[in-house]
């Protein structure tokens, strides 16, 4: 299951939730400015196994295979309140979000933790710079002195080091864009007030945003330098229309925004560059929760896919030793705390709430072998079609297209059906599902709390069984991929018959149109003779060459 911790005006989240959706995987959306409605319990106060319920709906953090962090809001209380309450009511829920921060560790898709730590723009500058990547000269300073000598030796701009939003109660506020700057005498007191970060101006052909997940970059270029109002930000248009394209980035580049963006401790950044008039590319910064689902839309590159991607790949095959290892070491932990949890405390609500975690990692199990049963029988149904197409190129009985390049098409099609039947079969043979015995649930009435004895019990057979589970989506999610590029190479095998017969007839269309300069014909002794035709006066000369000898 996924968490998403957001706010209920977030649209980019619903993107993520559209896509879990359609991959039929289990999430739950917590806006955080809601949180006051929920019931949280910390067994034995001990956050890792948190519960917390709203409504009809209960869930307990150990469910939550990883987690999305997507700009939460502070908790509303619901209600009056004289200020000084209201003020200690948002406190305590803020630190009940931050334990269920600290106790999602590892499984964030950013740590709230590391995006604080990350938005520190000058240590982003300094992990640039050892990134390989060109920085503006830069000055952050409150000092005027300073800054005048820094602006003598260049045109620079300014911009604020982390709040770029001055919020104003009675009105809209107002945002703090990046701008030029010329300094005299009258902007002493203003930049004494906060320090600020001037840099180098550079000359530049377009902006570029690069958006990392993991190890994917996907870089856009903004075309910023048509209009007057984008010039020096390109964020700044009114009513302007900023052309976005897809972008190739050189492979250095590309490979030094994915390194800041783990060296910030980071697995997703939006990181800004900017080309300058000579086509090198120079870093501005690094938003460690940068919007995206504009670029999305405007560029068709592949974000969302991206994102839940990386959510899921916390559950996908090929760990390293060390995540290996950390995946025991959370197994182990989850166990010691359930085994060590006083269970009498409410026993039939946390049974109910047991059976319903039980039920929805059945309901997983159940989903992923559903879809690899339709999976397999989709696959049944390419076998006579293969055997039929592969016949046809060994005859040579289809088509005018090179049967070298058909066969090519056929085998990498083949291939990655094979690689989908084995994933869509492993799913079926995959087990280590465990479930309460009739021998367990004997024992359990024979305690002082049944209720809570079989609640205990299962748990323990639910994360045992979890592992397993999240192998079964893992393979479904392989098997899904391959057989979307296994219909490709199909598709594009069925294709390239009809292609080639337009491009034959394309030529020979071409080839009927144009002017003759030459007639080839053959004699009666098998002899190649050519009739070269003369100019526009019709002049023919029968100067004929012979290209072969007589045997």
């Amino acid at each position: 299951m996924i968490f998403l911790a957001t706010n209920k005006r977030d649209i980019t989240i619903d993107f993520v939730v559209l896509e879990l959706q359609k991959r039929g995987v289990p999430y739950l959306r917590l806006n955080t400015e809601d949180i006051t409605e929920w019931q949280i319990e910390f067994p034995n106060g001990e956050p890792s196994h948190a519960t917390f319920a709203h409504d009809d709906r209960s869930f307990c953090l150990s469910e939550f295979t990883a987690a999305y962090y997507r700009r939460p809001l502070t908790p509303e209380p619901q209600g009056s309140f004289d200020q000084p309450v209201r003020e200690y009511i948002v406190s305590e829920w803020s630190a009940i979000l931050r334990s269920l921060w600290t106790a999602l560790d590892s499984r964030w898709l950013n740590s709230p933790y590391a995006i604080q730590k990350a938005e520190d723009k000058p240590r982003q500058i300094a992990i640039a710079r050892a990134a390989g990547l060109k920085v503006p000269e830069t000055c952050v300073t409150n000092d005027f002195t300073a800054a005048q000598k820094f602006a003598a030796a260049q045109n620079i701009i300014a911009k604020p080091l982390r709040r770029a939003l001055l919020e104003d109660p009675s009105g809209p506020g107002r945002v703090m864009f990046t701008s030029r700057v010329a300094l005299n005498a009258n902007d002493q007191d203003s930049i004494r007030l906060a320090p600020m970060i001037f840099q180098q101006e550079i000359a530049k052909q377009y902006d570029v945003r690069v958006t990392v997940v993991d190890d994917r970059a996907m870089a856009t270029a903004i075309d910023s330098q048509k209009h007057e109002q984008t010039e020096v930000d390109w964020r700044k248009g009114s009513g302007v229309e900023v052309e976005h394209q897809k972008l190739d980035l050189p492979s250095d580049i590309a490979n030094a925004c994915i390194k800041v963006t783990q060296d910030l401790g980071l697995r997703y950044s939006a990181v800004d560059l900017i080309q300058d008039q000579d086509g090198q590319y120079w870093f501005l910064e690094a938003n460690p929760n940068g919007q995206w689902a504009w670029i999305e839309q405007r560029t068709g590159h592949p974000i969302t896919n991206a994102i839940v991607d990386a959510l899921m790949g916390t559950i996908i095959e090929g760990l390293t030793p060390d995540q290996k290892n950390e995946r025991q070491e959370a197994y182990d932990r989850d166990m010691a705390a359930i085994d060590s949890t006083n269970w009498g405390k409410q026993p039939a609500k946390l049974l109910e709430q047991a059976q319903r975690m039980a039920d929805s990692e059945i309901d997983r199990r159940k989903t992923a072998e559903t879809k690899a049963s339709i999976y397999l029988a989709v696959l049944a149904t390419l076998v006579p079609l293969i055997v039929t197409i592969q016949t046809g190129i060994w005859e040579n009985k289809i088509g005018p297209a090179p049967a070298v390049l058909r066969f090519s098409l056929l085998s990498i099609a083949i291939i990655y059906s094979a690689a989908a039947g084995w994933y869509a079969f492993s799913v079926l043979r995959v087990s280590g599902f465990h479930t309460i015995g009739i021998g367990e649930l004997a024992t359990s009435r024979s305690k002082s709390e049944p209720p809570g004895e079989l609640a205990k019990r299962t748990l323990q057979r639910m994360r045992k069984s979890q592992d397993a589970v999240n192998n079964k989506v893992t393979r479904i999610k392989m098997t899904h991929e391959h057989l979307l590029r296994a219909f490709g190479f199909f598709i594009a095998l069925m294709l390239i018959d009809p292609a080639t017969y337009t491009i034959y007839a394309i030529q020979g269309q071409a080839v009927a149109t144009a002017p003759k300069t030459q007639k080839p014909r053959c004699d009666s002794k098998h002899k190649i003779i050519f009739n070269f035709e003369t100019d526009s006066r019709n002049k023919r000369s029968k100067n004929s060459v012979s290209r072969s000898k007589k045997e």
